[in-house]
């Protein structure tokens, strides 16, 4: 096999590069009689499979918790048009038993009369999508009692607009004055966060950590590119907010993580442009896998 005829079969990757040069310089203009086909063939098949796991161990990593997440979140865009982007108005709540994992988007206090429940269980990798208002009408924009995917790219829209979302609000409540005389019921089912023990400098240095900040900083911000499409300029942007949580390192069901949280406001002249709000992740601090991860485009007033 001459060195052409490798370099169509795999091109140099950063961090093996010596090791195929070197593989590619001992064949060089050598004649085909000294490897037959089986040989090339089987040499051709290793430098893929080492390129296949190089390119896998380059790649993020995701809890499992965290793939049930971005599986939920596919399943109430496609079933009911919610997007990331309108989950602003909701609190997430993710439970695991018996390895059936349950998600529960709430809508927020104030809205949760209107808004309701989503309720995403996944079993066996399958999603199965349910609404408490299912079988409610949705006609009528913000005078329907029941605001689904319709209502809620209008309140994003006034929200755009008016760097608030108080007209969406001051509806609500006049719909929750027109139910009064309806059964209502409210059930809010978000539970409390895992127990988390903060780590002060001391305790940094003793713990099993092998992710720096920096390091943890990199690989939220290309999971944020990877999941929700942002351009290297909206990265480059982004506000770091140290401490946001009121630590960066701590110990959560046993393990030590580092929780990084950035703003992104790309044009002072413009109150909400694609992309724009908070961001925040939660990486593993020993294996530098990503636990958790949100986007929230803060136009309902959070943050």
């Amino acid at each position: 096999m001459k060195r052409e005829d490798l370099m169509r079969v795999y091109e140099p990757k950063e961090g093996l590069e010596m090791r195929v040069k070197n593989v590619l310089n001992s064949l060089e203009e050598k004649p085909v009689r000294r490897m037959n086909v089986r040989r090339a063939a089987a040499l051709a098949a290793c430098m893929l499979m080492l390129v296949t796991a190089c390119a896998g161990a380059a790649g993020l990593l995701f809890s499992d918790e965290y793939d049930a997440v971005r599986l939920a979140h596919r399943a109430l865009a496609e079933e009911y048009g919610i997007t990331e982007e309108m989950q602003t108005y909701f609190a997430q709540d993710v439970r695991e038993e018996n390895g059936v994992t349950t998600i529960v988007f709430s809508g927020m206090t104030g809205l949760h009369h209107v808004l309701g429940e989503y309720t995403v269980t996944i079993r066996d990798g399958d999603a199965t999508v349910s609404w408490s208002k299912d079988g409610e009408s949705t006609e009528g924009d913000l005078e329907a009692h029941a605001w689904g995917a319709r209502q809620l790219e209008i309140l994003l829209e006034m929200a755009k607009q008016e760097n608030g979302f108080s007209r969406g609000y001051h509806k609500a409540q006049e719909i929750r004055a027109q139910m009064d005389g309806d059964e209502l019921t409210v059930s809010i089912t978000k539970g409390g966060d895992a127990t988390v023990v903060k780590l002060d400098d001391a305790q940094i240095d003793q713990a099993r950590i092998s992710v720096s900040e920096k390091e943890a900083i990199a690989i939220a911000k290309r999971a944020f590119a990877q999941e929700y499409g942002l351009t290297q300029a909206q990265l480059d942007a982004m506000i770091y907010e140290k401490d946001y949580a009121g630590y960066t390192y701590a110990i959560r069901e046993g393990k030590t993580i580092c929780e990084v949280w950035f703003w992104l406001h790309q044009d002072e002249d413009v109150v909400h442009a694609d992309g724009d709000g908070l961001y925040w992740a939660r990486i593993n601090a020993e294996s530098g896998v990503v636990e958790e991860m949100m986007y929230d485009s803060a136009l309902a007033g959070n943050g």
